[in-house]
């Protein structure tokens, strides 16, 4: 889910305030009336237009703002067949046959140039090699494919940060370039090492407090809900660790991302977690969760003193080398 998440809010903004014109023409080996959908890439596609076939031809204009990859689907004989291309200003020819995912395309330069990757690597935008990557785009530091190849690997997007710098700045200024800027930038806040982003809530009195208010003491920072159970399936282990190294310069903040405040100040109760609680009220799209990227819960990170990231999975066993044996 996040990925689909992150994927999607990078293709968005390259739809609205369309500027660059296209025209897709294509022949195919297809019955008349097969639908065939073009649509963005990625994990959650956004179909763009869709169209017929009619005497083994289609046709699809239309406009984004910006350079951007798709995808032609259609469905034959309950077969999924897909082809990548770009849209790019002008004429796109593609000539499919029989098969959709083997047509040739006659375009512009950026077509050629993914043509020529996908001849050597295939079609994939995921789990790509970073050497050769790089080799690519030291070659063509100027290309949207370049861009491409870094953008969609949500996995890798931390390792390819300090290519995706290396691209032009005519790249890097592209909404697409932003978006994912933005977000590797708030996941590498979130990383050991970093100080944790501080916020305000409010408890369930309705007093306010800051994260930045623990600096001192170790803090195990609590990301929950209500409604989720494997959060509230954890309290008990969590109220032992609480009682464990409360009197060693510890306390959990237990932050809930709920929107209705009976149902959270219910939980609190019900589950006997006797620690500070507190909560924006504004659910999984609430500043607090998007400042943290909290597109699941629970999540959890442990801050030394000073209010650095120490620890998010492994907290137990950190916890334990730095409290144990006071």
């Amino acid at each position: 889910m996040k990925n689909a998440i992150l994927i999607l809010s990078l293709l968005l903004p390259v739809l609205a305030g369309a500027q660059l014109k296209f025209t897709i023409n294509g022949t195919v080996e297809l019955p008349d009336s097969t639908r065939i959908s073009l649509v963005t890439q990625g994990n959650k596609p956004v179909v763009i237009q869709k169209t017929r076939a009619i005497n083994g031809k289609f046709s699809i204009s239309g406009e984004v703002k910006e350079v951007m990859m798709a995808n032609l689907l259609v469905f034959s004989k309950g077969e999924m067949q897909t082809r990548t291309i770009y849209l790019e200003e002008g004429l796109i020819q593609l000539n499919a046959g029989k098969n959709l995912t083997a047509a040739t395309v006659m375009a512009g330069p950026l077509n050629k140039l993914w043509d020529e990757w996908q001849a050597g690597h295939g079609s994939k935008l995921t789990g790509l090699d970073l050497h050769e990557v790089g080799n690519f785009v030291k070659l063509h530091p100027g290309s949207p494919l370049s861009l491409d190849l870094i953008v969609y690997d949500e996995e890798k997007r931390h390792k390819w940060y300090s290519l995706f710098k290396t691209l032009d700045a005519s790249l890097q200024g592209t909404d697409r370039a932003k978006l994912y800027r933005k977000n590797v930038e708030s996941d590498l806040s979130l990383q050991p090492g970093s100080t944790a982003p501080d916020f305000t809530v409010n408890d369930p009195e309705g007093n306010s407090w800051n994260l930045s208010d623990y600096r001192g003491q170790y803090v195990l920072l609590d990301f929950w809900a209500s409604w989720c159970k494997p959060c509230r399936a954890a309290v008990p282990h969590l109220r032992e660790l609480y009682n464990k190294y409360k009197d060693k310069n510890f306390t959990i903040l237990g932050v809930s991302i709920d929107k209705n405040a009976q149902d959270w100040v219910n939980a609190i109760r019900v589950d006997n977690s006797n620690w500070k609680h507190g909560s924006d009220l504004e659910g999984h799209t609430g500043k607090i969760a998007r400042l943290y990227m909290l597109s699941f819960v629970p999540q959890v990170y442990l801050l030394d003193p000073e209010g650095r990231i120490i620890a998010k999975d492994n907290y137990e066993k950190v916890l334990a080398e730095r409290l144990g044996n006071q």
